[in-house]
């Protein structure tokens, strides 16, 4: 009898040891696999400027991934980096006016536009770089990336623009720039105004924004603004697209609309086969006596034929974005067929925010009781609201919206003290979705925890993941051959500002 439960005793120590060897093996497998998983970065770049005041706030990686390009507001140049050796191997004029202009003053005058949807502009071979600048010689400037000489100076006043009243003076005011797949044209979304001589369209632009903004930027294309006025020029409000050819920078074409009540703001989508150039154009109506701000109602697409001029269609659209103020800053996928954008998310949602509607057609506070699912990754209908859906994709053929889910529970912060912010990027193959999350500490923003994860945009296979106790900065980009991925970061301790560059799987 006693050796009988002996043995017993012997074969569940026996099992006992087995399931903790099994148990071990597991973790040992899990911690494993974290590490596969594990991305560290290729390069590291600072991004430090002579004015301590000064931020960087924009940043792009050259076609082939191997050179990151930086600017910020106030600086004198767009830095070429070669990253790999963390070391500046061109800079592009930025600014003429002497150094001491910028140069320690907190409140320095910007010489680059840097506001939503704008960025550094690389031309499909490569060669070249365009930027929306604030100078007195224009608003775009373009350079050669070879050999860091500028190349085109866009005035920001400009006479006989194709296909508006020869007494009206272009007043170009740089909001987004593209060029063509075929480098053949470059477009910039147009968000200011123009100027005629008649004071009745004037007195109308008063009423509705307020003052005579357009009067007081100061840049020069063969008239001042004292001149314009002297003349008895008036602002009146217009917005379009406008289309440059980039072997001698004429502008070929302006599509637009002269109305306060309709502003395109997006960035101007080019077809693969650059013979077309899309945007949207957002509706608006009268403000209510309540509000001063005017309301939207809707938004449209609208595109036009480069060659002839022609517009060739204008539908109606789900509503893409809150009010042009957001805009939609909408990149192709592979085909041209269908384009996406971030939504971008910050926690916690307000019940009205535009970002919940497109989650949930269900109450706020249900939502937020309700057990739900686990989504999947995609989805055509979105009525799970528990789930963070950061990605957006139109067809532009049907219309229809799709949303991309990052698996990440819209779970509240940790501390009423906490913000919780995500967003993404889709490489430009199309192979690869990047998701970022940051946790912030409200009080002091430099305290964050932050974490990327790349997953393959066929299987939704995570494929690799950092983290840090660092401040991820929303300005992610890809290199075009999607072999590099490059964001900016603050450090938790003080204000010194870097980039991270990593290097991507390979498509397989």
């Amino acid at each position: 009898m006693r050796n009988k439960v002996n043995l017993q005793l012997m074969a569940r120590w026996i099992a006992g040891i087995g399931l903790l060897i099994v148990t071990v093996a597991a973790i040992a497998a899990s911690i494993g696999n974290e590490e596969a998983l594990r991305i560290e970065p290729k390069g590291t770049v600072s991004l430090e400027y002579p004015n301590k005041w000064d931020i960087n706030k924009l940043i792009a990686l050259s076609n082939d991934g191997s050179r990151l390009l930086d600017a910020s507001e106030a600086a004198r140049n767009i830095r070429v980096w070669d990253w790999e050796k963390n070391e500046v191997v061109q800079r592009l004029l930025l600014n003429e006016k002497a150094p001491e202009i910028n140069d320690g003053k907190q409140r320095w005058e910007m010489v680059l536009q840097s506001s939503l949807g704008q960025e550094l502009a690389l031309s499909p071979d490569g060669q070249m770089v365009a930027a929306c600048t604030r100078r007195d010689k224009g608003e775009v400037r373009v350079w050669n990336l070879e050999n860091g000489a500028i190349v085109a100076d866009i005035p920001g006043l400009q006479r006989h623009v194709p296909g508006l009243d020869q007494e009206m003076i272009f007043g170009l005011s740089c909001g987004s720039i593209s060029f063509s797949p075929d480098g053949k044209y470059m477009a910039i979304l147009v968000k200011s105004g123009a100027y005629n001589n008649n004071e009745a369209d004037y007195t109308s632009f008063k009423e509705i924004v307020g003052g005579s903004n357009l009067k007081t930027k100061g840049f020069k294309n063969g008239m001042s603004y004292a001149e314009l006025r002297a003349q008895k020029y008036y602002p009146v409000h217009i917005s379009g697209i406008g289309i440059f050819e980039t072997h001698g920078w004429k502008l070929e074409r302006f599509f637009y609309r002269i109305s306060p009540e309709q502003i395109f703001n997006s960035r101007p989508l080019f077809d693969p086969e650059s013979k077309t150039v899309s945007a949207v154009l957002f509706d608006s109506k009268p403000p209510k006596p309540s509000r001063l701000e005017r309301e939207w109602a809707g938004n449209r697409i609208v595109r036009w034929d480069i060659t002839s001029g022609a517009q060739l269609e204008e539908k109606n659209m789900p509503q893409l974005a809150a009010s042009p103020s957001v805009g939609v800053w909408w990149t192709p996928l592979p085909g041209g067929r269908e384009v996406w954008w971030q939504n971008g998310f910050h926690q916690p949602p307000t019940v009205n925010d535009e970002r919940t509607l497109y989650q949930t057609d269900a109450g706020a506070e249900q939502c937020r009781l309700s057990p739900v699912p686990v989504p999947t990754y995609e989805s055509d209908v979105i009525s799970n609201c528990a789930y963070i859906w950061v990605l957006t994709v139109l067809n532009l053929d049907t219309g229809k919206l799709k949303y991309l889910a990052p698996f990440k529970k819209n779970s509240r912060p940790v501390t009423g003290t906490q913000e919780q912010f995500y967003w993404a990027k889709i490489s430009p193959d199309g192979a690869h979705v990047a998701l970022f999350h940051k946790t912030e500490n409200i009080n002091n923003r430099l305290s964050a925890s932050s974490s990327v994860e790349v997953h393959n945009m066929e299987t939704w296979k995570l494929e690799g993941r950092y983290s840090n106790n660092i401040r991820f900065e929303m300005d992610s980009v890809f290199s075009s051959d999607s072999r590099y991925l490059a964001f900016s970061i603050n450090k938790s301790r003080d204000w010194v500002k870097s980039a991270l560059i990593f290097e991507l799987p390979k498509k397989k």
